[in-house]
């Protein structure tokens, strides 16, 4: 499930429901700022029960819709289930959010289309250890925050978001559009893991 739906951006920041172009751009914003979410925290949210690893069993195939085959057909019994948003790790380049379109005993379809990159566990020149694919779980307390981040990207900046400032002959600098303000981030400081260099 998502961090957050277009109907819960609408109903947290009071947008009306008639205005279809501010729609699609929320829609379309809401796996970025996921992403920036689980950057932020260093932390996918991943759930602890729901999930499959395996050291030789994955193999990530790039197309229309990109899939991910198990050799050992456990995804429907690892618990994970269409519609689910899911999350890779340790597989070189396809670590990150994804969401299964289909969930088989031996593959996930995904929603994505040549995204991932090819990549057989069992191919011994590429060999990178366990891969653990994951359900999400999004804490619901982060809703409130994800709107606001949605709605960054759609703001003006505000005087609060300055960088700099200069007073003698007046300047100001606004933070990058993809930077978010300290007052909305601040609220994702309890959620933050450390990370270790």
């Amino acid at each position: 499930m998502a961090a957050i739906t277009l109907a819960e951006v609408r109903t947290l920041q009071g947008l009306s429901t008639g205005d279809t172009a501010q729609a699609d751009k929320i829609s379309k914003l809401i796996p970025f700022v996921e992403r920036d979410v689980a950057d932020y925290c260093n932390d996918y949210f991943d759930d602890g029960l729901i999930y499959r690893e395996s050291g030789s069993q994955f193999e990530f195939v790039r197309g229309g819709p990109d899939t991910i085959t198990d050799g050992g057909s456990e995804f429907s019994t690892a618990g994970l289930l269409s519609g689910d948003q899911i999350v890779v790790q340790g597989s070189e380049s396809n670590d990150g959010i994804h969401t299964a379109v289909t969930v088989a005993a031996g593959t996930l379809t995904l929603a994505s289309t040549n995204e991932l990159r090819a990549y057989d566990q069992d191919d011994s020149y590429r060999a990178s250890g366990t891969v653990r694919i994951s359900r999400l779980d999004w804490p619901k307390s982060l809703k409130p925050t994800v709107a606001k981040m949605v709605m960054c990207h759609l703001e003006s900046p505000r005087e609060s978001d300055a960088q700099a400032e200069t007073i003698d002959d007046y300047s100001v600098t606004y933070k990058g559009q993809d930077a978010y303000p300290e007052r909305i981030t601040s609220a994702l400081d309890r959620y933050k893991r450390p990370r270790f260099v």
